[in-house]
């Protein structure tokens, strides 16, 4: 509570309201997780299809898993969050994590190789909506690896971000750091609630859930930090941004 207060009267007033809103949104978004792990414990039957097809065998079910995440990039109606909540269930912990990961790194890879081989203007149709292109490069930076890492927290669409960075030409090891570490917070979170979906309000599971929550926060504020930082000018951009969605 102390932390807090003193938080609080570090922030401008003209800037309160803007705050609250954002917390709110974080808020929000737990409950779309809490309300994810909900739905998939009651409609087990979408889980099972993949647990159906998934070898025994720990690594082909990992390169299996894999395999998913390479057609949810070639396709929008294959849901990570599922995938990642199958591995939270499949796996160990750190097992799943490093499967979640690189299957992020999967899918994300090749529309972005997609964008980076063929260019702008052969990929135009992808890039029909406008007004989403257009708010990237107004969030772009100098940085290639915070401007990643802006748009992953900001949960803008992951495969059209991925294509559009591609047409970009942004450095692969610059985008792949970005997309990680921006994309951490709901890795973690998801495979948190794919290991406990078997054992819900366990002491374990409020434990994870609150360790969810603070790596998410943590995650936000050196977000906002480093932002007022660097980029003060982006701010009010962001800010409309996170209370657009």
């Amino acid at each position: 509570m102390i932390i807090i207060a003193t938080v609080n009267k570090r922030i401008p007033e003209e800037k309160k309201p803007q705050i609250r809103k954002i917390v709110r949104k974080g808020l929000i978004f737990l409950a779309i997780l809490a309300g994810l792990f909900i739905l998939t414990r009651t409609l087990g039957i979408t889980l099972d299809d993949i647990l159906r097809y998934t070898p025994e065998n720990p690594f082909l079910a990992g390169l299996l898993m894999l395999a998913f995440y390479g057609l949810k990039s070639l396709t929008v109606f294959f849901p990570v969050p599922l995938l990642m909540i199958a591995s939270g269930h499949l796996f160990s912990t750190s097992i799943a994590l490093l499967v979640n990961f690189l299957g992020v790194l999967v899918a994300t890879t090749i529309p972005y190789l997609l964008g980076r081989l063929h260019g702008e203007s052969e990929l135009s149709k992808f890039f029909s909506d406008s007004g989403t292109v257009q708010e990237i490069r107004e969030i772009q930076t100098d940085n290639q690896t915070f401007t990643t890492y802006m748009l992953r927290m900001l949960q803008l669409p992951m495969d059209l971000v991925s294509m559009f960075l591609g047409t970009e030409h942004l450095n692969y090891v610059h985008y792949l750091i970005g997309t990680l570490t921006g994309m951490a917070p709901t890795v973690i979170a998801t495979t948190v609630i794919g290991e406990n979906i078997s054992r819900p309000g366990s002491r374990y599971f409020w434990i994870s859930f609150a360790v969810m929550a603070g790596i998410i926060v943590l995650s936000f504020f050196f977000f906002w930090k480093y932002l007022q930082k660097h980029y003060p000018e982006k701010l009010d951009l962001i800010m409309r941004r996170i209370q657009k969605k």
